[in-house]
């Protein structure tokens, strides 16, 4: 979906380190933006495996904590967190984008939009 909107510089998986301690890691590094972009599945908080002993609230805290160190990076001046509605519909993805700072063709929109409407329904492309 990223490349759909234009942004073809990304970095996954991305760790970062700070006074030479790892500080956190997130999807995708937007490195021209200073952007870090998370996305967050459900399962992170229902899934009792996942949450190894922690309550949904204690994981939310810890996200928290950790957007705040990774703030706290000189490359990083953004974190945005997006969910799989938000790939379903690049607008939502779009505009997220957008409230960071990350500027995006409005063409580039629409087009995501007609893939991602192929894509999600089934219908061949």
């Amino acid at each position: 979906m990223l490349f759909e909107l234009g942004l073809s510089s990304v970095e996954l998986q991305k760790a970062f380190e700070l006074d030479g301690l790892f500080v956190g890691r997130c999807d995708v590094f937007l490195r021209a933006f200073g952007l870090a972009l998370e996305f967050d599945g459900h399962v992170k908080l229902t899934d009792p495996e996942m949450l190894a002993g922690r309550t949904p609230a204690e994981v939310v805290r810890q996200r928290g904590r950790r957007d705040r160190r990774l703030l706290r990076h000189p490359d990083i001046r953004h974190v945005v967190h997006c969910e799989y509605a938000d790939l379903v519909f690049p607008e939502r993805l779009a505009e997220l984008l957008r409230t960071a700072g990350v500027a995006i063709d409005p063409r580039r929109v629409s087009a995501a939009a007609r893939i991602a409407g192929r894509r999600f329904s089934g219908a061949s492309a």
